[in-house]
């Protein structure tokens, strides 16, 4: 476990949601928060608590409902979709059983082994915790083989393994020969592309950093003297070509395929603009890891975040919760979507077309 995550987790401990009349605690964010970042989404968030069934809440009407029964399938360690349909992917894990699958389930809940691994979920794995699963839930992408990697200083232990597509109907597999980080992976909409993350040699990694940051800047500033430095990639799997974007992790691409946001290990983010090829600065108060979730228009995301001073929460005072939030990604504005949730869940949200 990382340094950063052990205190993460700590500074959950503390709790940010008083008792009645309590005072705020420290870990809370401050407000105000706007009013009407909610109304710009319009679509499903699947959430994956770690005990408990799977729900789809719907935006921005906050309607709830079980998509999956918690005794359907074994412990969910991540989610994708839903897609046009309301099916959507998961990646699950029976410890009794040693056996890890890639499922995708329809509309009414019946679920389709796509892959399936044995051994242990981790550095055994046959299985990454990351998958991508497009607008027509037909394509899906993940990664395969993922084992641990160490090419820094103590947190920069990643998962590196092999980029594989898959065609869900015919089941064809497509692998790339590709090596990807186990990262955030992004369909483009409305195209043959697929964003991911990968390594890069240090020396090429600076010289990309430089093309977007001014030297001034903090972003990528843990990661400047490793001998791989973690890189955002576009796959076109059309022409069968790769380019590198942006020095940076955990991708998410706009609905209008014009934009990726991405990150550093310090949780800086940043815009890239794709047809410029120019990158800015964005501001997302109280942001935790793993930071955004997913576009839900091409000028706000949704996001993890702290709690948000006096929002109120039936949380006992103590319980390690955070929150999510929606982020206006032009002035640094949020609003809070759901203002508790347990920090281990699993999410995946797609806007309804």
């Amino acid at each position: 476990m990382f340094p950063r995550t052990l205190v993460l987790l700590a500074a959950l401990a503390l709790g940010c949601s008083p008792a009645p009349n309590a005072a705020p605690r420290r870990y809370c964010v401050s407000g105000p928060e706007a009013l009407d970042l909610l109304e710009r989404a319009h679509g499903t968030l699947l959430l994956a608590p770690p005990d408990g069934a799977l729900e789809t809440l719907s935006l921005p009407d906050a309607a709830r409902r079980t998509a999956l029964d918690a005794n359907a399938v074994s412990a969910v360690v991540r989610v994708a979709g839903p897609d046009r349909r309301g099916r959507f992917a998961v990646v699950a894990h029976s410890e009794r059983e040693r056996v890890h699958t890639l499922q995708r389930i329809d509309e009414h809940g019946r679920a389709e082994v796509i892959f399936e691994g044995r051994g242990e979920f981790g550095d055994e794995a046959q299985l990454g915790q990351h998958v991508a699963l497009d607008a027509s839930g037909e394509l899906l992408a993940f990664v395969a083989r993922p084992r641990p990697v160490h090419v820094g200083g103590a947190d920069a232990r990643r998962m590196e393994g092999d980029l594989d597509l898959w065609r869900i109907e015919g089941r064809e597999h497509w692998p790339t020969s590709l090596r990807a980080l186990d990262d955030t992976l992004e369909w483009v909409p409305g195209a043959p592309r697929l964003v991911f993350t990968a390594f890069v040699e240090g020396d090429l990694a600076r010289e990309l950093l430089e093309r977007h940051v001014a030297e001034s800047d903090g972003f990528g500033r843990s990661s400047r003297d490793w001998k791989r430095v973690p890189v955002v990639h576009e796959f076109d799997f059309a022409r069968w070509t790769v380019r590198a974007l942006h020095v940076g992790e955990h991708p998410l691409v706009a609905p209008d395929g014009r934009s990726i946001l991405l990150r550093d290990l310090d949780q800086n983010w940043r815009l890239l603009d794709l047809e410029r090829d120019q990158s800015r600065a964005v501001r997302a108060p109280g942001a935790i890891w793993p930071g955004a979730v997913a576009f839900v228009d091409c000028d706000t995301a949704l996001y993890w975040a702290r709690p948000t001073e006096g929002v109120a929460s039936n949380d006992a005072v103590g319980a390690a919760r955070c929150a999510l939030k929606l982020l206006d990604l032009r002035n640094g504005t949020f609003q809070t979507v759901v203002p508790s949730l347990d920090p281990r869940s699993r999410l995946s949200y797609a806007s309804r077309p």
